[in-house]
């Protein structure tokens, strides 16, 4: 009998992603599991439906949409690496936003998803909420 020619994964190859499933956005309360977790169990959070929300101290996020790795990412700072917008996109559309001490901004955030347009470099920069 013939040797099996099929893919065998290894120990540290990931599954693959099947395709009705979403990318999962870790939640504090499901990180705080591991080595970190004396830190982020001080953090207040809750995932409702397709936000995540986490608040540690004088830093706070919501994500929104696509969060996936897999996408291409633009970060516009208000101020730097403390309030911003990173967006997640393919192909210039607009998948998924983390809002970084950016907050009352998640509704704005699913219109942009929803609209689903190419956004410029330079109009998801004018975009952000002020």
């Amino acid at each position: 009998m013939p040797a099996k020619l099929t893919h065998e994964p290894t120990k540290h190859e990931a599954r693959k992603r099947r395709a009705n499933e979403r990318p999962r956005v870790a939640c504090c309360e499901e990180l705080a599991s591991g080595a970190r977790g004396a830190l982020l169990s001080w953090a207040v959070c809750s995932a409702v439906r397709d936000k995540s929300v986490s608040d540690l101290f004088d830093l706070g996020w919501e994500a929104v949409g696509d969060v996936s790795s897999e996408l291409e990412t633009h970060a516009v700072w208000k101020v730097e690496y403390r309030e911003g917008v990173v967006y997640y996109l393919r192909d210039e559309v607009v998948r998924g936003a983390l809002l970084w001490n950016t907050w009352n901004a998640v509704d704005w955030a699913r219109g942009l998803i929803r609209e689903g347009k190419t956004l410029t470099r330079e109009e998801r920069e004018a975009a952000i909420p002020a």
